[in-house]
């Protein structure tokens, strides 16, 4: 259930099943679940075979499985890595060149 599982799954157009343990895996549980791509159940240490069982047969269903593979088509569309490459570009263009970085307020850690 994390980024990259979450990531993988979805990209590939199947509805996913996260059963979450710590940090953003809650998140991406809530987001799957909330978006009909997949299905979400407790914290792993709560969670039954019973409601495992029911997470899984839920992303049988025709509905979950088309808004899964919708999903991962629009994902595989995208070209993440251009558009990631196009914020750093613009960044160094606009702040770093410029000096404008400096201006930045920044609070003590």
């Amino acid at each position: 259930g994390g980024s990259g599982t979450t990531a993988a799954s979805l990209g590939a157009g199947r509805p996913t099943v996260i059963t979450p343990l710590i940090l953003d895996q809650f998140m991406f549980a809530h987001l799957v679940a909330a978006k009909g791509v997949g299905a979400s159940t407790e914290h792993l240490a709560k969670v039954t075979a019973g409601q495992l069982a029911a997470a899984l047969k839920s992303c049988e269903s025709e509905q979950v499985v088309e808004a899964a593979e919708q999903l991962g088509a629009r994902l595989r569309a995208e070209d993440g890595a251009s558009a990631a490459a196009d914020l750093v570009v613009g960044y160094v263009e606009r702040e770093v060149r410029t000096g404008a970085w400096r201006e930045v307020e920044r609070t003590p850690a």
